[in-house]
């Protein structure tokens, strides 16, 4: 595995990274993100760098934030 890059505080276009929440089935890095309009998600490292999860549509008004502490802890 490469090296960890620490994606805390950096702005994603609308997205800005919080903390890492740790590693999905294959090993990726999940960064937990705040949109600008205050929904969240949780990406891999390579979507938010490569612009992958800037591009896409936001979050179902059904998703709540609460639920991605659960799912990913």
């Amino acid at each position: 595995m490469g090296k960890v890059i620490d994606l805390t505080g950096q702005r994603f276009g609308m997205l800005r990274a919080l903390e890492c929440v740790g590693l999905n089935n294959k090993h990726s890095r999940l960064w937990r993100c705040v949109r600008d309009c205050g929904r969240e998600t949780v990406p891999t490292a390579y979507a938010l760098r490569s612009g992958h999860e800037v591009l896409r549509v936001p979050a179902s008004p059904l998703t709540k934030p609460e639920a991605w502490s659960d799912r990913y802890s």
